[in-house]
């Protein structure tokens, strides 16, 4: 082990560097963090004017939440799925429209299903993972894995049990 010694005080090689390292590497991930955070942030308001034009965010409510999901896979296209939750503004309670959207690739919302208190978790393939027991348009069946066609429409929905069938999560290798 290397010593190192500088006007009586002796230092310790590791002791030097393993601090001084992790001290170096918070500074240039701090430095980092603000891009970052302003660049997601450009792209959820980018998202936001895009459902605004469309009409799909309604302009008397409050976005509490907006979030991209994941992305579906069907037939070598991309539709993205996005978690959006406004607020009902002077409601005497607390009182909120939640919606899972479905854009394709060219951005315009092919999809929407409202939920009350279920959450979209993850994409596999053409499936959508939900917390949850989600029944799509007030419909029966309800389930926790909806699947979908090459249009977006919905085909299937199925109750898997998560601790069998959902998890742990699949790797994103």
């Amino acid at each position: 082990m290397m010593v190192f010694s500088s006007g009586g005080f002796a230092v310790r090689w590791k002791q030097f560097c393993v601090p001084f390292g992790l001290l170096l590497s918070i500074l240039g991930s701090s430095a980092m963090a603000e891009p970052l955070s302003s660049s997601l942030e450009q792209g959820r308001s980018r998202i936001l004017a895009l459902l605004q034009r469309q009409r799909i965010v309604h302009p008397d409510r409050l976005v509490s939440h907006l979030s991209y999901v994941c992305s579906l896979k069907i037939a070598g296209e991309s539709i993205a799925v996005l978690d959006l939750r406004e607020l009902v503004p002077g409601a005497m309670t607390p009182r909120g429209v939640n919606r899972i959207l479905f854009l394709a690739s060219t951005g315009k919302v092919v999809r929407e299903i409202d939920y009350a208190t279920e959450r979209p978790l993850e994409c596999r393939g053409e499936k959508l993972v939900v917390w949850g027991a989600l029944a799509v348009d007030n419909t029966e069946p309800s389930g926790n894995v909806l699947s979908f066609d090459r249009k977006g429409r919905l085909v299937q929905v199925e109750q898997v049990d998560a601790q069998k069938g959902l998890w742990p999560p699949r790797s994103k290798d």
